[in-house]
């Protein structure tokens, strides 16, 4: 028998037509889509196994190679906002191949092409009008997006066909409904505002260190990308002004591809775990700007503290730690803050060891991991069946009860249903009569008599 995560498999499983987001299609593994999706499906596992995931993808992920992962080639343009404005009817036909397969709901990562597949499901194939839950990983507001034309307004209607879309955080959320304000009214922002719901990204428990460093080497981080929206200006500035106090101490710019000080280190390393170790040791990361970054959640699962710039964002995701000690509103508080971090060792220990115990018990998938799972149920819970009364059920019971094992195209040739008829609700029946099971194979599923 089959097994999921070491967890039995129980027949019965819900298809789920995943609607991907894919912008770094050179090396698929590392693109940021399939790295989470991979965590999602990972950590759902953990606690059910009643889900088997379709996934078109540009090419295969060694990540997704699961036992209840399908994988699809999908042709797409590679410059990601062509990719949001493109869809292949063809192609997605092929994927869902709707007279051999069923699925039960959609869950969509790309809200640009969810009225397209909305309209796909419930026009060209029997499905209907299943339901569609998602998660959104950008949004083109006018904060990030400073080009002249935006898929804002069509990630909007592709929201609006969810009835659960998850987004980084409560504060992301405000931002756009504010922005949405431009294209809806009251009613419709309404209906927004109670689609999208917070689902904080979670961290990997293998990747968190069992204890911090308790005598960090004097190495202060900047993990982030250093650009303005990073506020990293600021930082540069601050840094040179500590210098000035103080010269016993290095800046590791991770991601930076030059030195802007020759006390500077911008060397890479050749692994995760080679990253992990290196921020162990450091004495504090630094976050500024406005919005969080996940990048902090790299170092605060070593156990490393960061001082971070007050905003609405980072507040809420500092907030659940109760760090007053990291924070700052301008550069001089920075300073002072860094020099005393670099001095008092006892007292970054403390913050230290705050920050890891935040991690271990909130921000790991097995706690975040219930919000999208929660996402799920409702998706379920929307699922629609035929009653007892009907008169083409009783006859495909029938058909399953003489054969024994039937197929749902063969259900459908026997039936004589094509498009115009909606098979979902059948199925649904059927998947909660005593007498069937629905049996999946790794290829194809079947309606079993018992």
């Amino acid at each position: 028998m089959s097994l999921f995560y070491d967890v039995e498999v129980k027949k019965n499983c819900y298809q789920v037509l995943v609607v991907p987001n894919i912008t770094y299609q050179k090396d698929i593994d590392k693109d940021s889509f399939v790295k989470f999706f991979s965590d999602i499906v990972r950590e759902i596992g953990k606690i059910r196994d009643d889900l088997i995931w379709h996934v078109p993808l540009t090419s295969y992920s060694s990540l997704l190679n699961l036992p209840n992962v399908k994988q699809y080639q999908l042709e797409l343009p590679t410059y990601p906002n062509s990719m949001r404005g493109h869809f292949d009817y063809n192609a997605w036909s092929r994927i869902v191949n709707w007279k051999h397969k069923d699925f039960d709901f959609v869950y969509s990562h790309l809200p640009e092409w969810t009225v397209n597949i909305s309209n796909f499901l419930a026009n060209a194939t029997h499905f209907g009008k299943i339901p569609i839950v998602g998660y959104c990983h950008w949004t083109e507001t006018k904060e990030f997006a400073k080009y002249a034309k935006t898929y804002f307004p069509y990630n909007m209607m592709g929201t609006l066909e969810m009835s659960s879309c998850g987004l980084n955080t409560e504060t992301q959320i405000g931002n756009i409904l504010n922005e949405a304000e431009t294209y809806f009214n009251t009613e419709t922002l309404n209906k927004l505002k109670s689609i999208m719901t917070a689902q904080y990204i979670g961290v990997n428990e293998s990747d968190i260190s069992d204890d911090i460093c308790r005598e960090p080497e004097k190495v202060i981080v900047f993990n982030h990308r250093p650009q303005a929206y990073r506020n990293y200006p600021m930082f540069l500035s601050a840094i040179r002004k500590l210098r000035e106090k103080r010269q016993d101490f290095t800046v590791w710019c991770s991601l930076a591809d030059k030195k802007d000080e020759d006390y500077f280190d911008i060397e890479g390393v050749d692994s995760k775990q080679e990253y992990y170790e290196k921020l162990h040791r450091c004495s504090f990361g630094v976050l500024c700007g406005n919005r969080w970054a996940i990048s902090a959640q790299d170092g605060m699962i070593q156990g490393l503290p960061y001082l971070y710039q007050s905003s609405d964002e980072n507040r809420e995701l500092f907030s659940e730690l109760g760090a007053e000690c990291g924070k700052f509103y301008n550069e001089d508080q920075l300073v002072d803050l860094m020099d005393r971090y670099l001095t008092d060792v006892d007292y970054r220990n403390q913050y230290a060891e705050e920050t890891l115990y935040h991690v271990k018990h909130n921000m790991a998938w097995s706690n975040r991991i219930k919000t999208h799972n929660k996402m799920i149920d409702k998706a379920i819970g929307e699922l629609k069946s035929v009653t007892d009364r009907s008169q083409s059920v009783k006859k495909i019971l029938t058909f399953i009860d003489r054969h024994g094992k039937v197929s749902k195209n063969e259900i459908m040739k026997f039936i004589g249903w094509g498009v115009g008829i909606d098979f979902s609700p059948y199925r649904q029946y059927l998947r909660n009569h005593p007498s069937v099971e629905l049996e999946w194979d790794g290829q194809m599923e079947y309606y079993v008599a018992v």
